[in-house]
C-alpha cells in the first residue's frame, strides 16, 4: 500500500513539472511577438526588400521591423569582441516586447539622423564592460563608435547580441544587408493581401507565418495534458458509477447514502465534461487555410502536421530559439507516457 502512494505522488510531481515546462515554453512564445505579426519571407532565395518596398509598406499605415545580421569587427577600445551585430529599425523593440533595463531603444528621429547608437543585451554588456551600468559608453564597429543608450533582456536570449540603426551600416564601410525577411503587423490576411498588393506583391510570392497561430499551438500543448487527465477523471467517475449501478441491481436495495453519493459522482462527471470542453475550447488551434492548401490529400495531410510539428517555423535572426518548440513537445511526449504508465500500472493492479 505504502508503495502504491509513492507511485503515485511521483506521478503528480512528474505530471505537475511537465505542465510547468509546457506552460513556460508557452509564455516565453507569448513574449516573442506581438499579437497580429505576420511574417514574410520571399519563396524564392534570390529576392529580397528593397528600400522602396519598405517604404511602400509603411505608407500605407502598416507598422513592419527587421532584423538583418552583419558583421563588423567588434571591440570595446581594448580587445575584440565575438558579439552577433544585427541593422535594425525603431519597431523591433515593439514588436518583439523586448525588456529595457537600462536606457531606451533608439527611435525614428535618431534613425534619420543616422546617430551612431546601440542597443545591446544583458550578456553583451558583461562582455563589453563587465556590467549594465555602461549607458554612454562607447562600442567600436570597424573603429567607428557607436554610444550604448539602451540595455535590454531578451525573451529567449541566446548568447551576445548588439543591435545599431539601419540607417548606420553606410558608416561601416561595409555592404548594406539584403533583407530578405520582414515582420509586419495585420489585423487578417485579407489585409496583408490588399498591402501587399498596393506595393506590387502578390501574396503567393512569399512564405507566411502567422505568429498567433503558432502562440495557439504552444497553449494547445500546455491544455492537451489537463484535457487528458480530465478525461482520465471523467472516465474514472463513470467506471465508479457503473460499479454502484452494478451492486444495487445485484443486491436489489437502494439506501440514503448511495443516492447522495450517486448524485455526487453524476454531478462530477458533467462538471469534469463541462471543464474539459471548456479548456479544449481554449486550446483548439485550426490550421488557417493556406497550410493545408494543395491538390492531394497527402499535400492537406503534410500541411496539417508541419503546422501542428511547427516543422516550418522560419524566424531569422529574432529571439525565438527553435529548441523550445523542441523541449515542448518532448515534454508533452514524456507526460502522456507517464499518464499511460499509470493507467496501466492500475489496471495490472486491479
Amino acid at each position: 500500500m505504502r508503495s502504491i502512494w509513492i507511485q503515485r505522488i511521483l506521478f503528480v510531481v512528474m505530471f505537475a513539472e511537465t505542465l510547468g515546462i509546457c506552460l513556460l515554453f508557452g509564455l516565453k512564445v507569448q513574449q516573442t511577438a506581438c499579437d497580429r505579426t505576420y511574417i514574410l519571407s520571399f519563396r524564392q532565395e534570390n529576392l529580397s526588400f528593397s528600400g522602396t518596398d519598405l517604404s511602400n509598406i509603411e505608407d500605407q499605415g502598416t507598422d513592419i521591423t527587421y532584423a538583418q545580421r552583419i558583421y563588423p569587427n567588434v571591440t570595446n577600445g581594448f580587445r575584440s569582441e565575438d558579439i552577433s551585430v544585427f541593422s535594425t529599425n525603431e519597431n523591433y523593440a515593439y514588436f518583439t516586447d523586448v525588456c529595457l533595463i537600462r536606457g531606451a531603444f533608439f527611435n525614428e528621429i535618431q534613425i534619420d539622423r543616422k546617430l551612431p547608437l546601440a542597443v545591446i543585451n544583458e550578456t553583451a554588456a558583461y562582455q563589453l564592460f563587465g556590467s549594465q551600468e555602461c549607458i554612454g559608453e562607447s562600442v567600436y564597429l570597424n573603429g567607428v563608435a557607436y554610444e550604448v543608450c539602451g540595455i535590454m533582456k531578451e525573451p529567449g536570449e541566446s548568447g551576445a547580441r548588439l543591435y545599431i540603426p539601419c540607417s548606420t551600416v553606410r558608416l561601416l564601410d561595409i555592404s548594406e544587408p539584403l533583407i530578405d525577411q520582414i515582420w509586419c503587423r495585420f489585423s487578417n490576411l485579407a489585409e496583408a493581401a490588399l498591402v501587399l498588393g498596393n506595393a506590387g506583391y502578390l501574396l503567393e510570392t512569399f512564405e507566411i507565418l502567422q505568429m498567433d497561430s503558432v502562440k495557439r499551438v504552444f497553449w494547445q500543448r500546455f491544455f492537451c495534458p489537463l484535457i487528458l487527465l480530465g478525461m482520465y477523471a471523467v472516465f474514472c467517475i463513470c467506471r465508479s458509477v457503473s460499479k454502484e449501478w452494478k451492486k444495487v441491481i445485484w443486491n436489489c436495495g437502494i439506501d440514503k447514502n448511495w443516492i447522495k453519493k450517486t448524485v455526487l459522482q453524476i454531478s462530477g462527471i458533467f462538471a469534469g465534461t463541462f471543464l474539459v470542453f471548456i479548456m479544449y475550447q481554449a486550446a483548439w488551434c485550426a490550421p488557417p487555410a493556406y497550410e493545408l492548401s494543395g491538390g492531394s490529400w497527402k499535400d492537406g495531410l503534410y500541411g496539417f502536421l508541419n503546422f501542428y510539428l511547427l516543422v516550418d517555423v522560419d524566424v531569422r535572426n529574432m529571439p525565438f530559439l527553435a529548441h523550445w518548440n523542441f523541449f515542448s513537445g518532448m515534454s508533452l511526449v514524456v507526460c502522456l507516457y507517464i499518464v499511460s504508465l499509470f493507467v496501466f500500472c492500475r489496471k495490472g493492479r486491479n
